[in-house]
């Protein structure tokens, strides 16, 4: 192809007689053939001057073309009119025998080009499609995850160069568009809220809470008015006299309305956006000022995967006592922990069958993973160090690289292999199927905070005024002991009597708080000891108890068991008893109206 490309130039060079005119001939054809061409006429030329003493560009280019054409020639090269006469007759030859010459335009390489550029566009686009999900790379997403609470780094710091920085940051044009004009100015309000700039002065650290906990409430109102999937609460504390501002930021992968008689509730099911080191240790919460009730998946993915999925396999315990407690090797700890097992089992069992389905792999893996986990613990221990427990499902740490040298290697490869085995698709949808069923409990225990808020002044129960040792059941200021624990009782007896499918569970992790060390004397533990007291009372087993005085954690213990050992419907039926007899009226039915979903987030 180049061939014919330049005889055609040589030929109309030696037409016009200029080597411009065989240039210019070369014009139009594609850019990767053109320079080829230009290149071997050139090189032609200069042959051709070395070789000929007659220096004449027309006898050049005709020599040129012979060359290019048949090789040397057979005449004198320096023979002018001999040169011209076989130029002639080969270029007869050529043009007898020769294929039409490409067309002209820049295909070949054009081609190349687009061909190319569609390639780089597809590896683009399959690199975006393929991309794990994140919302912090979203316009509001990196908002949420960054100026704000670089802020509540800077303020609770006291860096006033960095509190600057962020609110730079917060007030630039990327926030404006990513929130739009009322949610970036409800962001502006929030920020200055927790700088204390802009208010009232002087004034007092409860008043810049309240300051603050009204203009996050404003900022969720903008963010859900403009159907931003995000969500952002703030836990506030004082401290040394001053505020210590707390916001937390979320993604909302689901988004839930209900209805309970003339209430209706917002439900938002959270992943935790920023990286502020605090974190929370329930499932989910709400306060009276939130405008919703909290479900906070990053809590429950680490209950699942550390207490309830390893529990699944037969013959493994359900861990309801702690680590030290359990080195005492009493015998009311290994029963407890025993039937615990089996009490979990049961409540699998009666879930659908399609719900259920590839959860019992999902468990094998992750029970394996427990065992590995307590070995290294064991072996850390002996080194002076500590095992991180994993938190979630496929672990963010990268444990074969830091535990190398320092556990057996076999064990790192089976560790790898493990999760290889949980990041299948048929497991992750196992895990998600499980997390639901799981979340629903969660989700109505929360709905009932926000219905309760509703409800003004209630009594506290006489079965909890006696384990607390109140004496005036009116007693009981908001965010007091009696107040939260009366709150607990309430939202627990919803939780466990209109769970989906069985109360067994939301009753057995209930029962931790009974066992746990940090939990003694608050509101949960005060919750649930009431709470066992009075179902036993209503099931008939409650003289088989120690259930006044000082009650030992084998006391408990036993009562939890007992009562657990009775079918769901009676256990139902009992909780709604209870209910009844503690606050005068029956648990409140809840309604779904709505249910989004929004893109699920793997963290």
């Amino acid at each position: 192809m180049t061939r014919r490309v330049l005889l055609h130039a040589l030929a109309e060079g030696i037409r016009e007689g200029t080597l411009e005119a065989a240039l210019r001939a070369l014009r139009g054809f594609d850019p990767w053939l053109r320079a080829r061409a230009r290149r071997r006429l050139r090189a032609l030329l200069r042959q051709a001057g070395a070789l000929s003493t007659v220096q004449e560009l027309p006898h050049l280019l005709r020599l040129s073309y012979v060359m290019a054409a048949a090789g040397l020639p057979t005449c004198e090269i320096d023979d002018v009119a001999a040169i011209a006469g076989e130029q002639a007759a080969v270029a007869a030859e050529v043009a007898a025998s020769s294929r039409p010459l490409p067309r002209r335009g820049p295909w070949l390489v054009g081609s190349v080009v687009a061909a190319a550029a569609v390639v780089a566009v597809a590896i683009l686009v399959g690199r975006w499609w393929l991309r794990p999900f994140d919302p912090r790379l979203l316009p509001a997403g990196a908002v949420l995850s960054g100026p704000l609470p670089a802020l509540v780094v800077a303020v609770s710091g006291g860096d006033p160069d960095a509190q600057q920085i962020a609110r730079a940051r917060g007030s630039s044009r990327q926030v404006r568009r990513a929130l739009g004009d009322e949610g970036a100015a409800a962001l502006a309000e929030v920020m200055a809220a927790m700088s204390g700039d802009g208010g009232p002065s002087p004034t007092t650290p409860e008043a810049a809470r309240h300051r603050l906990t009204n203009a996050v409430v404003g900022l969720d109102r903008a963010l859900e008015q403009q159907g931003l999937p995000f969500f952002v609460d703030e836990l506030s504390f004082v401290q040394g006299g001053r505020l210590v501002p707390f916001t937390m930021s979320f993604y909302v992968e689901r988004e839930v309305r209900v209805t309970a008689g003339k209430d209706v509730v917002r439900v938002v099911h959270l992943w935790r956006l920023d990286s502020v080191n605090l974190a929370l240790g329930f499932l989910g919460y709400t306060q009276a000022h939130c405008p919703a009730a909290l479900v906070l998946l990053d809590q429950v993915e680490s209950d699942l995967v550390r207490f309830v999925l390893p529990t699944l396999p037969d013959g493994e315990r359900l861990e309801l006592i702690d680590r030290e407690t359990r080195g005492h090797d009493e015998p009311w700890v290994d029963e407890l922990e025993r039937r615990g097992g089996d009490l979990v089992r049961r409540w699998l069992s009666a879930l659908p069958p399609a719900e259920v389905a590839g959860t019992g792999e999902v468990g094998r893996l992750l029970a394996r993973r427990r065992t590995l986990i307590r070995s290294w613990e064991g072996e850390l221990a002996g080194l002076g160090r500590e095992l991180l427990v994993p938190e979630r499902l496929i672990p963010e740490a990268a444990y074969s690289r830091d535990l190398a040298l320092k556990v057996p290697r076999k064990q790192l490869y089976e560790w790898d292999e493990l999760h290889r085995e949980l990041l299948r698709e048929e497991h992750l949808a196992a895990f998600l199927r499980l997390r639901e069923a799981y979340v629903a409990n969660v989700q109505r225990h929360e709905i009932e905070h926000r219905i309760d808020y509703g409800r003004g002044l209630v009594p506290v129960p006489a079965l909890l005024a006696e384990g607390l040792g109140l004496e005036n059941p009116l007693d009981a200021p908001e965010g007091g002991l009696a107040a939260r624990s009366r709150q607990e009782l309430r939202a627990y007896l919803a939780e466990t009597a209109q769970a989906p499918y069985s109360p067994v569970l939301g009753l057995l992790l209930l029962g931790r708080n009974l066992f746990a060390p940090g939990s003694s004397g608050g509101p949960y533990w005060y919750a649930a000891r009431a709470l066992f007291k009075g179902l036993a009372e209503e099931l008939g087993c409650a003289d088989r108890h120690r259930l006044t005085g000082r009650i030992r954690p084998a006391d408990s213990a036993g009562l939890l068991l007992d009562v657990l050992a009775r079918d769901d419907a009676t256990l139902r039926r009992g909780l709604e008893r209870l209910h009844r007899r503690a606050f005068g009226e029956p648990i409140p039915v809840v309604n779904i109206t709505a249910d989004v979903r929004h893109r699920a987030w793997r963290r």
